[in-house]
């Protein structure tokens, strides 16, 4: 009885598997745009863990990531970091968490340091008032690396990491932490 209880609800189940329709194709699968997919593909992302960057020049170094080093081709060592973009006291990095080397482009990069800029440190935008106006934050991707958003010496070599850059202070603000992180990141 109890077998045939079980083949007639799998018969059931398939019936209605069949009927339905096909989901459709997800297009954002062949391109890596962050902000149209959910949270659990884009990854998560993690604000205020950096010293900050200055907003001013943070927008512009996406942009020219975005813009006319959208084609540039960045080369990540296994389990390393690497600044692709500074200017006076900010910069873009991008760390890869994989055990093989990483090739991403600008445009890439620029998707994802885009992502942390509008979802990171806008309170600080809405209260700067003449005042330091601040970006700090990290996006992780689906693909086995993330871009860091924060202060960066850019004397430095490019391969030191945001969380080795120090800086605290050098653009002060505080960036509140988002998703998870238990403290803020008050940079005065």
């Amino acid at each position: 009885m109890k077998s045939f209880l079980a083949t007639a609800v799998l018969l059931k189940v398939a019936i209605l598997v069949a009927g339905a329709p096909a989901p459709a194709a997800d297009a954002s699968a062949d391109t890596m745009e962050l902000e149209t997919r959910s949270n659990s593909v884009v990854g998560e992302y993690y604000c205020g863990i950096f010293a900050n960057a200055d907003a001013g020049n943070a927008k512009d170094l996406i942009s020219q990531l975005s813009g006319n080093m959208k084609n540039d081709k960045f080369s990540i060592a296994a389990h390393g970091c690497y600044r692709v973009a500074c200017h006076n006291t900010s910069g873009v990095y991008v760390c890869n968490d994989k055990n093989s080397e990483l090739i991403v482009s600008g445009s890439d990069v620029a998707n994802a340091a885009a992502y942390i800029d509008k979802h990171c440190c806008y309170a600080s935008e809405v209260t700067s008032q003449n005042r330091y106006s601040i970006k700090s934050g990290q996006q992780f991707t689906q693909w086995g690396w993330n871009v860091a958003l924060g202060y960066a010496d850019c004397k430095a070599g490019a391969t030191q990491r945001p969380s080795d850059a120090g800086g605290w202070g050098l653009n002060p603000g505080t960036c509140s932490a988002q998703h998870g992180l238990k403290s803020a990141n008050v940079d005065w």
